[in-house]
């Protein structure tokens, strides 16, 4: 176990006989910062934002094994078979069968609790893969092409009664440049004995002197039974019932502003009419991406992404990604631009050799007897509990603890939601297998020039205490209606010009009220080119020089 003990960042006090010093809660470990710039991986985010940014070097994780049972023996569950045919290759355990292409690694089928196949029933290819989105040397911008990441070889890694590991690998050469991304790809599948699910992770590797490219986007998806799964679930407060695919379709839907963005004017479902569909009303923060799925009510079938860890994610804590959306789709999201622009594509020069290991994540199937009263939550109960969550959190005096940190070199940042600023330790931390390491009390002095004379806002990199409208009555997600995050509903930015059709806001200091008068995203107006939000200050008995500090987020950056 690698251990931090006593790490306390204290706030300045205001003076020597202030009261106790507050307490730093928002951690991060990462790599050198030209590293840190250059490729923006994420290692592992802990519960109140505690990161880590990986090394390069490519390692898998460990799996756990079957629950022991009160003996200390292995539970009683069959061994785990492995039936390779011609154009496909099984893993059965007993609870699950999982079905994948041979040699392409694509999922083409999951039999479940008497299901034969919880995937969709379309093209075999298009149920379960791997995908990425990438541009060929000399492009720039976010947009690229897709590729399936389809395997040309096969191989058992691993076959024994109580795992099964199987690789579908792809491997580049020079006849295929500027058709192909040029990485060599090696998607694995692991089945443990006893275990209601299977893992996937992918090895990523660009060898040096091959041609340059950016990556922009990286994933797993999953698309299910549209005759099963019609209840979604992100968060304790995010899950419903969801709209068919059909609903998004010209005859039944109206486009909006883009193209995942549809009213739904004819529904097979009466009670979705007039909704909007949207999946990125469905984004969340990498620090609350744990758990997300669909849920089946006839039988009780619940089927889940599950994020054991977050080392591989890109983006930091408060990075937004995709999870489930209309489909029925369920979604791992390794890298992704979406909310950040150019900014986070990954960028591979010509003679830069790169490794990295994406996931594992974990694919859930829960079950409950027919006659269970509320399945819908307790399926989703069950899936909380499983042993995904991999953060922690500073307690009130300071203290945290982190585990299973990966060996390396380490910087160790921090921030407190409140305060602008980040805190950086001057010296590496280094991780060795086995080892505890105390870096012990740290202080942290924001930066300040001078006392404060204003404030709008609170500098917590989040827009929630500022004005957020309802959403024009015409497009409404009934989900997000008196909810926490009715920020997410779609066309907010458009209600910008209702609420000042005639001309910018104008924020008067020490008069307005920023929940109510300061509007939250600033937007492009639609009255003239050059229109700006303005602020006006009363005048002040001090005179001098001054510092104005902005803090930002980029939730409508898509």
């Amino acid at each position: 176990m690698t251990s931090f003990h006593n790490i306390i960042i204290r706030l300045p006090r205001a003076n020597p006989n202030s009261g106790p010093t507050n307490i730093f809660h928002v951690l991060s470990l990462s790599k050198s910062p030209t590293w840190l710039l250059k490729k923006f991986s994420l290692v592992m985010v802990m519960t109140i934002m505690i990161l880590f940014i990986t090394t390069t070097e490519s390692r898998h994780h460990k799996l756990d094994k079957a629950v022991p049972g009160d003996d200390n023996k292995p539970v009683s569950f069959p061994a785990v078979q492995l039936r390779i045919q011609d154009q496909y290759v099984g893993m059965d355990n007993g609870i699950l069968e999982v079905t994948l292409s041979k040699p392409g690694g694509s999922v083409t089928g999951i039999r479940y609790n008497g299901v034969d196949n919880v995937l969709a029933l379309n093209d075999e290819a298009d149920r379960g893969y791997w995908d990425l989105v990438w541009i060929g040397n000399g492009s720039k911008g976010k947009k690229g092409s897709l590729d399936r990441l389809e395997g040309t070889d096969f191989k058992v890694i691993v076959e024994n009664e109580e795992q099964i590991e199987l690789s579908f690998t792809r491997t580049w050469n020079f006849s295929l440049e500027g058709k192909m991304v040029p990485l060599n790809v090696d998607k694995r599948f692991i089945m443990l004995r006893g275990s209601s699910g299977f893992y996937s992770y992918g090895i990523y590797e660009h060898l040096n002197g091959w041609p340059a490219f950016n990556l922009t986007n990286t994933r797993i998806a999953f698309k299910l039974r549209e005759d099963k799964f019609h209840y979604m679930a992100i968060s304790d407060n995010r899950q419903r019932y969801m709209p068919l695919p059909e609903d998004r379709k010209p005859e039944r839907g109206q486009a909006l502003a883009y193209p995942e963005a549809v009213r739904l004017v004819d529904p097979v479902e009466p009670e979705f009419k007039g909704e909007v569909d949207d999946k990125y009303e469905y984004s969340t923060e990498n620090k609350d991406n744990r758990v997300h799925g669909w849920i089946s009510a006839n039988p009780p079938i619940g089927f889940w992404q599950i994020t054991p860890s977050y080392e591989f994610r890109s983006g930091g804590p408060l990075k937004q990604c995709l999870t489930s959306h209309v489909g029925p789709t369920t979604l791992a999201i390794f890298h992704s631009t979406h909310y950040s622009g150019e900014d986070l594509i990954l960028q591979f020069g010509p003679s830069e050799p790169w490794k990295k290991v994406y996931g594992p994540v974990f694919i859930y199937l829960n079950s409950l007897l027919e006659e269970e009263p509320d399945p819908l939550q307790l399926l989703w109960e069950d899936a909380k509990k499983q042993d995904y969550q991999f953060w922690t959190r500073a307690d009130e005096n300071g203290y945290f603890c982190i585990n299973n940190i990966r060996a390396g070199d380490y910087n160790l940042y921090a921030w407190v939601p409140g305060f602008i600023g980040d805190y950086r330790y001057d010296y590496l931390v280094t991780i060795i297998p086995g080892s505890e390491v105390d870096v012990g009390d740290l202080v942290y002095e924001p930066p300040r020039n001078g006392p404060t004379l204003w404030e709008i806002g609170i500098p917590d990199r989040s827009a929630a205490e500022f004005y957020v409208p309802d959403p024009n009555p015409n497009y409404v997600n009934k989900l997000y209606v008196n909810h926490p995050q009715k920020f997410r509903q779609y066309g907010l930015w458009e209600r910008y010009a209702d609420l000042y059709p005639d001309g910018d806001l104008v924020y008067t200091i020490g008069v307005g009220n920023y929940s109510k008068d300061w509007f939250f995203v600033q937007v492009t107006s639609s009255i003239q080119c050059g229109a700006k939000t303005q602020y006006r200050s009363r005048p002040h008995e001090r005179r001098g020089a001054g510092s104005l500090l902005f803090g930002k987020c980029t939730q409508y950056l898509l």
